[in-house]
This record gives C-alpha cells, sequence and structure tokens, in this order.
C-alpha cells in the first residue's frame, strides 16, 4: 500500500468546518465541505472535493451515471465540480409515529426540519413533561422525516383534528395511561401479521372512508413540512414514509425516500402491501419518470430480520430481482438499534464486526440479513446469473423517534425514544442501543435533485456519528509510481476523475488491474485504522471476505490518501471493496451515564464495552468481468 500524507493539503479543510466565514450567498451556507483538497476555499457552501463525473473506464453506477450534473441553480459559488460532502439523516420519526407520540414525543415533522437545520435545541419529552433535552452538534445539509405510514390515519384523527375514531383517540391521548399502552400494542401487533387487519374504527364502508380521507390530510401535511423546510443551495428537505414490515417479528422494514415533491397521493403501507414485491409494484405503477416521480426504499436494522430481510433476491422472478435493483440501491448498516454490517461469530465476519451489537440471537440464523452477507450473496446471484439484485450503497441514520435528526454524540446523548429512554436508568437498561449515525454523500450542490442523484448512484457513506470525510476511487491500468502522483494533486481528486477513476457505488465492468484510492481526513479525534474490505467468491463459488488492515502512523492520523491494488484481485470473478475506517478509543454514552449512576448492574458488567470505536463505512466499489 502507498502512503502519501496530504496534511498541507487538507488543513484549510479542517479550518473551513469550524469557520463562520463560510460563505452565505444564495440561501446559506451550503454542503460542510469538511473534506478534499482545498479547492473552492471561501465559497459559499464550503470546499471539498468529489467525483467529477464520468465513471469512465468502464464504470458504470458511480461517479457521472444518473445524469448531467445539474449546474444552474446554485451558481458557481456554491457547485463544486468534485464534488461537496453533505451530511444528512434519512430516518426520522416525530410525534406523527403513532409510538413516538405514546413515547411522550411532541415534535412534529416542522420542528424536526427546524432541529436538523440548527435552529435551537429539542425537547425530547414534552408530552410526559421530561426535563431533558437535545442540542445538534451542527447544522445537517439534508433529512427525511420517516414516520411510520401505517397509523398515518390515527396521526391525523387524534393529534390534526381529523374526523373518525374518537374513542381510540380518547385513550391515545390518555398520556401515561393504561388505556393508551393497550391501544399501542394492539396498534402494533398489525405489523408482525403476514395478513394484517385494517386498523380500528377503519373496517365499515363509511369509516373506511374516513380513514383514507385521514390518511391522504397528514400525509399533505407531511408533504407540507418538507416543503416549507425546503432551501436550495443551503438544506434539502426529502418526502418520505417508514413502511414498517415486521413480518412474524422480522424486522423487514424499509424507508421509502422520494426525490421531488411529485409522490403518490397516499403511502403505500405494510397494511396494505404487506410484502416488499406489493410494495414495489405499487411505486411501479404510482411513481413513474413521466410523473417527475423516483424513489428508493432503504432497508433498515438487518440485524433484527432473524435473517431474512434480502430473501427476495431469492426469488426466480426476473421482475422482483429487477425491482430490487431498481429501488434497494441503498442499505442502513448502522443506527439507534446497533449495527447491520455482519454478525459476530457469523459468516464472513471479523474481529469488528462485534461494534455495537444488538442482536443476540444464533448468528447462524440471523448472519444472512447483515449488509455483508447480503453482498456476499449478490456476488454468487451475478455469477450464476449475469445480474446481482443486491448491488447496496451504504448509509448510516438515527431512527430518532425523538424528532431530532443527526442527534449522535456520545457525550451528551439523552436517548431516542422520549419516555422510554429519557432518564439514565432507563438508558442503562437497553445497554446495546447507540446513538446512530449519519450518511454522507458527494454531490456537486445542495439540491433534491443533486442529493438524491447521489443516493441514486450510491456515491454514499455512513459514519457512527463524527463527520469523517471519506472518498473511495478505484482506477485501472495506474503505472508503478504512478499512484503517489495522483495522491499529490493539489486539486485531489481531480486527476484521478480526469484519467476515470470510479467512485464508491460504481459497478465497474472489466477492469483488469485496479488500483483502490482512500482519502480521509478526521473529525477531530485521531483516526486510527483503514480496513479494505474485499468480499469475493472461493473456488467453489462461496464468498469469502479478506482485510487490508493498516494502522495508520503520524500525520496520516489526521489525514491520509492512500493507494493500493490487490494482488489476488481475478478480473475474470464478480467481487467488490469497501473502506471500514475507525477512530481511536473515546468514551461511550453508556460510560458516561454510569458516572452519575455507578450502581447500575450495566455499570459493573464487564462484558458492557466502556468506549467506542467511532467509524466511517464507504459504499462498496462493485467489479464483474466483461460481458
Amino acid at each position: 500500500m502507498i502512503r502519501v500524507n496530504v496534511s498541507a493539503l487538507w488543513l484549510v479543510l479542517t479550518a473551513t468546518a469550524c469557520s463562520d466565514d463560510v460563505g452565505t450567498a444564495a440561501g446559506g451556507s451550503g454542503g460542510s465541505g469538511a473534506a478534499g483538497a482545498g479547492t473552492g476555499v471561501g465559497a459559499a457552501g464550503g470546499t471539498g472535493v468529489g467525483a467529477a463525473g464520468a465513471g469512465g473506464a468502464g464504470a458504470e453506477g458511480g461517479g457521472g451515471a444518473g445524469g448531467t450534473p445539474n449546474t444552474g441553480v446554485c451558481g458557481p459559488g456554491l457547485y463544486h465540480p468534485t464534488k461537496n460532502v453533505y451530511w444528512g439523516d434519512l430516518h426520522v420519526h416525530t410525534s406523527y409515529s403513532i409510538d413516538s407520540f405514546v413515547f411522550g414525543n411532541r415534535n412534529d415533522p416542522a420542528a424536526a426540519y427546524a432541529f436538523a437545520r440548527g435552529d435551537g435545541p429539542a425537547d425530547i419529552d414534552a408530552g410526559s413533561g421530561g426535563p431533558e433535552v437535545a442540542t445538534i452538534e451542527g447544522p445537517l445539509d439534508f433529512a427525511a422525516v420517516t414516520d411510520h405510514s401505517e397509523f398515518l390515519s390515527v396521526t391525523a384523527q387524534c393529534q390534526l383534528g381529523a374526523a373518525g375514531n374518537e374513542d381510540l383517540c380518547a385513550d391515545l391521548n390518555n398520556q401515561g395511561s393504561t388505556q393508551q399502552g393497550t391501544n399501542l400494542a394492539l396498534l402494533l401487533a398489525r405489523l408482525v401479521a403476514t395478513d394484517p387487519p385494517p386498523l380500528p374504527g377503519c373496517a365499515t364502508p363509511q369509516n373506511a372512508a374516513q380513514c383514507a380521507s385521514a390518511l391522504s390530510s397528514a400525509w399533505v401535511k407531511v408533504q407540507e413540512a418538507a416543503a416549507a423546510a425546503y432551501a436550495p443551495c443551503s438544506f434539502t428537505s426529502l418526502i418520505a414514509y417508514e413502511w414498517t414490515a415486521t413480518t412474524g417479528a422480522a424486522n423487514l422494514h424499509r424507508n421509502v425516500i422520494f426525490s421531488s415533491e411529485n409522490v403518490p397521493t397516499i403511502p403505500f403501507d405494510y397494511i396494505a402491501y404487506p410484502t416488499a414485491l406489493e410494495l414495489w409494484q405499487a411505486l411501479d405503477e404510482n411513481c413513474k419518470p413521466e410523473f417527475g416521480c423516483d424513489v428508493l426504499t432503504i432497508p433498515h436494522n438487518s440485524n433484527l430480520s432473524n435473517g431474512i430481510m434480502f430473501d427476495t433476491a431469492d426469488d426466480p422472478d426476473p421482475i422482483t430481482r429487477e425491482y430490487m435493483s431498481r429501488y434497494q440501491r441503498l442499505v442502513e448498516i448502522y443506527q439507534h438499534k446497533g449495527a447491520s454490517e455482519c454478525a459476530p461469530g457469523g459468516a464472513l465476519s471479523d474481529a469488528e464486526c462485534a461494534f455495537e451489537d444488538a442482536d443476540n440471537s444464533d448468528p447462524a440464523t440471523s448472519a444472512p440479513g447483515y449488509v455483508r452477507n447480503a453482498l456476499g450473496r449478490g456476488l454468487m446471484l451475478q455469477e450464476a446469473d449475469g445480474a446481482n439484485p443486491l448491488q447496496m450503497g451504504i448509509i448510516g441514520a438515527t431512527d430518532t423517534h425523538n424528532g431530532t435528526p443527526g442527534y449522535v454524540g456520545e457525550s451528551d446523548w439523552n436517548g431516542h425514544a422520549a419516555s422510554t429512554d429519557a432518564a439514565v436508568s432507563d438508558r442503562l437498561d437497553a445497554i446495546n442501543f447507540g446513538a446512530g449515525a449519519i450518511t454522507g454523500v458527494w454531490a456537486h450542490e445542495n439540491t433534491r435533485e443533486e442529493i438524491f442523484g447521489a443516493l441514486q448512484r450510491r456515491e454514499t457513506f455512513a459514519t457512527s456519528g463524527p463527520r469523517i470525510p471519506v472518498r473511495f476511487f478505484a482506477l485501472d491500468g495506474v503505472a508503478d509510481g504512478a499512484a503517489e502522483a495522483f495522491c499529490r494533486d493539489s486539486e485531489f481528486p481531480k486527476a484521478l476523475l480526469e484519467a476515470g477513476a470510479a467512485t464508491m457505488g460504481a459497478d465497474v465492468i472489466g477492469m483488469s488491474s485496479p488500483t483502490l484510492f482512500v482519502a480521509a481526513t478526521s473529525a477531530g479525534t485521531p483516526l486510527d485504522r483503514l480496513d479494505i474490505v474485499r468480499v469475493g467468491l472461493d473456488n467453489l463459488g462461496e464468498p469469502q471476505v479478506a482485510l487490508e488492515t493498516t494502522v495508520l502512523p503520524g500525520m496520516d492520523r489526521s489525514t491520509f490518501c492512500r493507494a493500493w491494488k490487490d494482488p489476488s484481485f481475478t478480473p475474470g470473478a464478480p467481487s467488490l471493496y469497501y473502506v471500514r475506517l475507525l477512530e481511536e478509543p473515546t468514551p461511550r454514552w453508556s460510560a458516561l451515564d454510569c458516572q452519575v449512576m455507578p450502581d447500575h448492574p450495566a455499570c459493573t458488567d464487564p462484558a458492557v464495552p466502556t468506549t467506542i470505536r467511532e467509524r466511517a463505512w464507504t459504499s462498496p466499489i462493485f467489479f464483474r468481468p466483461q460481458g
């Protein structure tokens, strides 16, 4: 592995990330821009570099695949030809989610977007009179409110004044009562059924009509909140919801993220569309390009799916796999309810798979539901059938039920579920849960078109909270000694991209000897270790994993660019590579809470970690042979 320290190029980036002088033209600052080689410093929207566009060298799906960059919206001061980094949260529940409301959260979608934009702290247990607040580390660049679609009609009836379900609403609004908890349990039970019954008060034709009207009115409110929050070039709100399948107690949830304000007239929920295929069929029929509509469905908490999150890939019907490739282009690798990279002790695991483990099941059963295993399954299908329906990029999120997107700091975390974990003792009772993650995307400017485009082409990465910008490229045919020059490029990664490098998320065809480039800078805590994770197939066609691990020395712990060529790369076989970057250990939220309550059982359990190695994961680069 070639190591080139480019600290001189990155010094300005750290300063820019903290500077009050980053411009405010065109509606406010754009991306945080805390990455890259220092180009564009002082421009509104920050600095940062990224993929210039063309996938090049046989690359599809990365770089510029997916359309011409949108250069006319934010102007030259906010547009970056090699892309800025933007930070966001695509999994956010507000008081419009019935569980969040019952927990005591009263932050609605408008409040959630205000929190994401840095407008001030948020009360996180207002419904129960709790004193705790949340404060975001710094404004996000984008967010999506993803309230549970299944109960939006109840939200409209019980919170927004729509007609119907008066008796149910009386119970649900009786905060802290036995009736409230009982009715919540009965509602949530519908998410476990394979053939879920209608909501209470929605079964007769008259009541069904009231419920349909209520659902429509709540969905309009969701759209209105996103429209009011959207400030092109400064903050992007994406209209979204959660499809909350928990079939047979397996978490099969997916967040449904739309590209624009052109969305279906209702959200397609689990009660009416109880399989992923039915969800995709409804989206195929009602969200068409000619309507100006595009959409992604992002699985989350596959660690809790009993190993079956990605079993739809085994459906031999080509249309199912086509839907998966079209809609399921991303997967959530870490959030409040644990990490989903790889099952500790399971197939394709390594020691770091134990990071923030919230799954207590047998890894032999649960491992197929984890991200790394799904990526390996995709390679097997590629080899067998010529198509891979599991080419998924990586994102991270909070799954907050407090309406607090991006609230991920370990040092002041007061929970994600209002009254159920706002108190120290309640958080320690749920010791395996954590503060969650955020998503980074590389895009030319901060608009819906550009942010969604980055999601669609998988030019995304996740971090467990710290804003660690990381870039990942592949370039074929790099001559010996030439990699160092690419890393030293004063406009990095401009020269790489002009040479035809593929970006993270790319589907690369026909490379024979790729060189992989990784560049990153710390978010304050020193970087400690770089893993390049390879997933390929063995001689029997079974997935296997290998790690190229480097402990970062000296100045590389602050900022680095590295190049590496895998001597075992096989051009004729499908494979993929992604980056996992680890910080030095820092105190975990639970260690800080244990200072307040040292006698809690979790605080004396030696199995409970007192530190956390925060990290970043890039989307993979996928390699497949020509033809």
